[in-house]
C-alpha cells in the first residue's frame, strides 16, 4: 500500500496526516488541501492558504506521489520551486509551502497493490459498443451492402471516438458550471474570498487549448461563454474587494485589486474610474500627512501611487517641492535652536515664523507643530518672561535706589535745617545771655509835635482856656549805681503814644 505522511505546524501545534493511494476522499482519486472544508480533505485555518490550494495523488504507473497546483494566483512552493500550474513529484523530505504553512513529507511507503474496499481511481472510458448486426442483403447487390456496412461502421466509430475524446472537455464544462454557481452564491452571501476562489476554479477548469482533441464548435462556444461569465464574476468580486479595502483605508491594496480587472469584462470601466479616484485620494492623503508633518509617511503614500495613474506626474513634482520645503524648515528650526542657546528669543520666534508646510504655517494641532515648533516657542517664551522679570526687577531696584537717594537727600536737608535751627537757637541763646549781661539802653523820649496856634477873634481877642492834660508819668526805676545792671525793659515801661495833639 502506497502511503505518504505529512507533518506541519499551525497555531503552535504540530500536526501530521497520512495520505494513502486509494483512501476515501471528497474528490475521487486525489487528496485536496485548503481552507474550504466542503471541498478539502485537509483543512487549514491560516488565511494565507487558499480555499482550494493543492491536491496530492498517487500514480500507479510511476509508483510515485505527485502534487498538483490548484491556485495559480497563490501558487505553492515545492522544494523551493514556485509551482503556479502543473504537477511536481514528491519525495521523502520534500517541503511544501502553502502561504505561511510549511508542510514536510516525513515518510513515503510505496506499494503496488490497491487496498480493497477503498475508492479506486476513475475507471477508464467504456469500450465502444459492438457494431449492430448486419442484416442479409440480396445476392444481387453484395458489394453495395458491404460498402454501406463499412461506411456505417466507420461513421459510428468516428462519433464514438469523438464522444470519448470530448469527455474531458465536457467534464471541465461541468466543473466550471458548478464553480460558477458557487462563486455567484458566495458573492451574494458576502464571502468574497470564497467567491473569488470559486471563479478562479472555474477559469482553471476552462483552461483548455482550442486544438484539444474532441473540441467542437458547440463545446468551444460553451467554453467561451462560461469563461466570460467566470471572468465577469471574478471582476465583480475584485471590485467588491477593492471597495472594501478603500473603506478600510488600504488604498494601494484597493488599486491593486482594481488593476486586476481584465479589460474584456463588464467591470473594466468601473475599475478604471475607481483607479483614477483612488489615485487622487492617495494624493490627498499624502498631502494631509505632509501637512501634519509626517514627511516620511507622506512620501511613502505618494510613491505608492502607480506610475500609470493620471496624477503620477503631478505627484512626482510635489515630492520634489516637499523635499525642498522640508529641508528649508529644518534649517529654520536649527537657526531657532541656536538663537535660543544665545538667549536671543526674538530671533528664535522669527525663525519659527518662517516655517511652512505646503506654503502655509503649520497647524498648531499637528504633530509637527507639537514636536518641532512648540518646544522652541515655549523656550523662547520662558526666556522672554525671564527677561521681563529681570527688567522689572532692575526697574524696581532703580526705583528703590531713587527713593532711597531722595530719602537720604531729604534726611540730609532736614539734618541741615535742624543743625541751622540749632545754631540759630544757640546764637539766640548767646545773644540773650549777652543782652542779659549788658545794661539795656533807655529809650529816648520821642519829641511831641507842637500845637499850632489858634486864630484869635479880632474884636476881642481873649486867650483860650483849655484843659491841658498832664503828661503821664512812667514808672521807671531809679538809676542805680554800681555793677548791677538795670532790669530789662518791660512793655509797661514803654510810653504809649496818645492820639491827637499833645499839650505840654
Amino acid at each position: 500500500m502506497a502511503e505518504l505522511t505529512l507533518e506541519w505546524a499551525e497555531e503552535g501545534r504540530l500536526n501530521s496526516a497520512s495520505i494513502r493511494a486509494n483512501q476515501p476522499s471528497k474528490h475521487p482519486g486525489v487528496f485536496r488541501i485548503g481552507r474550504d472544508g466542503s471541498r478539502c480533505d485537509l483543512v487549514c485555518v491560516d488565511q494565507t492558504v487558499s480555499g482550494l490550494h493543492i491536491e496530492i495523488f498517487f500514480s500507479p504507473e510511476n509508483h510515485q506521489f505527485y502534487l498538483r497546483s490548484l491556485r495559480e494566483s497563490n501558487p505553492p512552493i515545492v522544494d523551493g520551486k514556485l509551482l503556479p500550474v502543473g504537477e511536481e513529484p514528491l519525495n521523502n523530505g520534500s517541503h511544501i509551502q502553502l502561504g505561511n504553512i510549511d508542510f514536510k513529507v516525513t515518510a513515503i511507503a510505496a506499494g503496488t497493490q490497491p487496498v480493497s474496499g477503498g475508492l479506486e481511481l476513475p475507471p477508464p472510458p467504456p469500450e465502444p459498443p459492438p457494431p449492430p448486426p448486419v442484416s442479409p442483403v440480396k445476392k444481387a447487390l453484395p458489394w453495395l451492402g458491404g460498402v454501406v456496412l463499412m461506411i456505417g461502421l466507420g461513421w459510428g466509430g468516428f462519433w464514438v471516438y469523438k464522444w470519448q475524446a470530448a469527455a474531458p472537455i465536457r467534464n471541465a464544462i461541468a466543473e466550471a458550471e458548478q464553480a460558477l454557481d458557487q462563486g455567484a452564491s458566495y458573492h451574494q452571501q458576502g464571502n468574497m474570498v470564497a467567491s473569488q476562489e470559486s471563479y478562479e476554479t472555474c477559469k482553471t477548469a476552462l483552461t483548455i487549448e482550442p486544438t484539444t482533441t474532441g473540441m467542437t464548435p458547440v463545446l468551444k462556444s460553451e467554453l467561451t461563454r462560461l469563461l466570460k461569465s467566470c471572468e465577469d464574476g471574478h471582476a465583480a468580486v475584485l471590485m467588491k474587494q477593492a471597495n472594501s479595502l478603500a473603506e478600510a483605508g488600504s488604498w494601494r491594496g484597493a488599486i491593486d485589486m482594481a488593476l486586476q480587472v481584465p479589460e474584456n469584462t463588464s467591470s473594466y470601466s468601473e475599475a478604471q474610474n475607481f483607479f483614477k479616484q483612488a489615485s487622487q485620494r492617495m494624493e490627498e492623503l499624502a498631502q494631509e500627512q505632509y501637512r501634519q508633518g509626517n514627511y516620511q509617511q507622506a512620501v511613502k503614500i505618494a510613491e505608492a501611487i502607480p506610475e500609470t495613474s493620471p496624477n503620477a506626474a503631478r505627484v512626482k513634482q510635489e515630492l520634489s517641492q516637499w523635499e525642498q520645503e522640508w529641508n528649508r524648515n529644518e534649517n529654520y528650526l536649527e537657526n531657532a535652536r541656536q538663537a535660543l542657546n544665545r538667549e536671543a528669543w526674538r530671533e528664535a520666534i522669527a525663525e519659527t515664523e518662517r516655517v511652512a508646510l505646503l506654503g502655509e504655517s503649520p497647524r498648531q494641532d499637528s504633530e509637527y507643530w507639537k514636536q518641532k515648533v512648540q518646544p522652541i516657542i515655549d523656550r523662547a517664551n520662558d526666556q522672554k518672561r525671564e527677561e521681563e522679570r529681570r527688567i522689572a526687577e532692575q526697574q524696581r531696584q532703580e526705583r528703590l535706589n531713587a527713593e532711597a537717594a531722595e530719602a537720604r537727600r531729604l534726611a540730609e536737608a532736614a539734618k541741615r535745617e535742624a543743625e541751622a535751627a540749632k545754631r540759630e537757637a544757640e546764637a539766640a541763646k548767646q545773644e540773650a545771655q549777652r543782652q542779659t549781661n549788658q545794661p539795656q539802653p533807655q529809650p529816648e523820649p520821642q519829641p511831641q509835635p507842637q500845637p499850632q496856634p489858634q486864630p484869635q477873634p479880632q474884636p476881642q481877642p481873649q486867650p483860650e482856656q483849655t484843659n491841658q492834660p498832664q503828661p503821664e508819668q512812667t514808672n521807671q526805676p531809679p538809676a542805680t549805681t554800681g555793677d548791677v545792671p538795670p532790669p530789662p525793659a518791660t512793655p509797661s515801661a514803654i510810653p504809649e503814644q496818645v492820639e491827637g495833639p499833645l499839650l505840654w
